[in-house]
């Protein structure tokens, strides 16, 4: 008579199984954990491009309208204005007298003559190994008067005299198809400033207990008590420029002058600018992925920049920008100096 033939699996067999298994469930997981971590990235770094985007296009669309007064080539400032802006530098500052109009650009890492000012509370820096970010300053007439300066210009409520006086009352570009000469003037203040939030993403007081420090781009614009700070992209780490000026008086850049070397420039040198390269660094927010790589040096022009391992996406974003009505008036009308 023969044995009975054994039944079920035998103990290596069931070994076998479960290591087979567990090597399966290890693959699965480790994909779900690769895949939610590409996800995020993907999602950081679509944040960081749509934001990148936004700040150059919005700013270089301000820039392109820096110098422009009107349908004068040549315009005339009637009377003069002073800005509540006391504590800015002469060249940040946007008021004007009959001899000179205000600066259509001017950038610095500080428009403040001390501390504490109301535009920018103080020179903003990323990192103690960044370089510093600067203010951008920029001043046109505009059509439109709605939004503008809240300010009173000579004795033209607050409108902007570009010309002979104006009967009709109103700004804007055409007035019974005749240019008007009183248009809305636009001072406007760009910086990166500091926010806090806390952990749970909320905006705190800086000085709570764990609130986290995130910059922001801020653009200020003036009014009849000061410049108004309005936030404009969360997440801009650091905001350069590096200008061309023109010193031969053919409307073209021949010059550059970058980051801190604006300090030494003059008014004079200030009015002779014609182009302009922006960069902006924009940051995400931290994510819950180990960072094993060195960062990345980051080129700004002619300056460098190496952000600290602290798990965010960086991108650099630039553009070029020709101050159009700075660089045709410059090469048709006041030629070189």
């Amino acid at each position: 008579m023969n044995a009975r033939s054994q039944q079920g699996a035998t103990l290596i067999e069931l070994m076998i199984t479960l290591l087979v298994g567990s090597l399966l469930m290890t693959g699965l997981v480790t994909f779900y954990l690769q895949s939610a971590r590409d996800f995020h990235y993907q999602q950081a770094l679509s944040q960081v491009q749509e934001t990148g985007r936004f700040t150059t296009h919005f700013l270089a669309d301000h820039l392109k309208r820096a110098g422009f007064w009107g349908h004068a080539w040549q315009a005339e400032f009637a009377g003069s204005f002073t800005a509540s802006d006391g504590l800015l530098s002469a060249p940040a500052r946007a008021g004007y007298t009959s001899g000179a109009g205000p600066l259509p650009v001017w950038s610095g890492e500080s428009p403040c003559l001390e501390p504490g000012c109301s535009l920018l509370p103080a020179a903003y820096q990323a990192t103690a190994a960044s370089p510093m970010s600067q203010a951008l300053a920029l001043r046109y007439a505009d059509a439109s008067s709605s939004g503008g300066a809240d300010i009173t210009l000579a004795s033209t409520g607050n409108c902007l005299q570009l010309d002979l006086p104006d009967e009709t009352p109103g700004c804007g570009a055409l007035a019974n198809q005749v240019p008007r000469t009183l248009w809305a003037y636009r001072a406007l203040f760009f910086a990166v400033r500091q926010l806090c939030v806390n952990v749970a993403g909320q905006r705190v007081g800086c000085g709570s207990t764990g609130a986290q420090a995130v910059p922001a781009l801020y653009m200020g614009v003036l009014g009849s008590g000061g410049y108004r700070m309005n936030e404009i992209a969360p997440g801009v780490e650091l905001l350069h420029l590096e200008w061309g000026l023109d010193d031969t008086g053919d409307g073209l850049p021949n010059r550059l002058v970058s980051g801190s070397n604006t300090v030494a420039l003059s008014l004079d040198e200030w009015r002779r600018a014609v182009s302009v390269q922006l960069y902006v660094v924009v940051q995400s927010e931290p994510l819950n992925i180990p960072d094993n790589h060195a960062s990345p040096v980051l080129r700004l022009g002619q300056v460098s920049y190496t952000p600290p391992r602290d798990n965010r996406v960086r991108r650099v974003f630039s553009t070029s920008v020709s101050l159009g009505n700075l660089r045709y008036r410059r090469g048709f009308i006041e030629g070189a100096p």
